[in-house]
């Protein structure tokens, strides 16, 4: 078969068939081929985008205020409190949220689905963000 798909795909370099012949025949490896050699790294995220690169230098370089730990603190209070229903969860992290960083988040129902968001944030008539509470 992997003959077969060789002969078919003529234009595929050798270290790549050789690679998705290795990956398919050695039945103790789980890896996958994916088409490129295996000494090939991903593109840094960073380099995709700017905004990219000052998100990762801001994570890297971020040193926590005693807001984001008085945030900290309080969901950890809160949050760990008696479990009631997911609904009731969610808007005890949107009064937080709001209360610390006056970060307002909405529930609405979803068209007509009767579901509810979690939690989500509007500019006019775009959504920006969509919040999804797992218990």
């Amino acid at each position: 078969m992997w003959t077969t798909l060789l002969l078919v795909f003529p234009h595929l370099p050798t270290c790549h068939g050789q690679n998705i012949l290795a990956s398919s025949t050695n039945q103790d490896s789980p890896s996958i081929a994916l088409h490129r050699p295996p000494n090939i790294t991903v593109l840094p995220l960073a380099l995709l985008h700017p905004i990219f690169a000052e998100f990762v230098a801001d994570v890297e370089f971020h040193e926590p205020t005693p807001e984001d730990n008085a945030l900290v603190l309080e969901l950890c209070q809160v949050m760990s409190g008696p479990w009631e229903n997911e609904a009731t969860q969610c808007q005890k992290f949107r009064k937080v949220l709001a209360k610390h960083f006056n970060i307002q988040l909405y529930a609405a129902e979803v068209g007509s689905t009767k579901r509810t968001t979690n939690g989500h944030a509007v500019v006019g008539e775009y959504m920006y963000v969509v919040f999804e509470m797992k218990g």
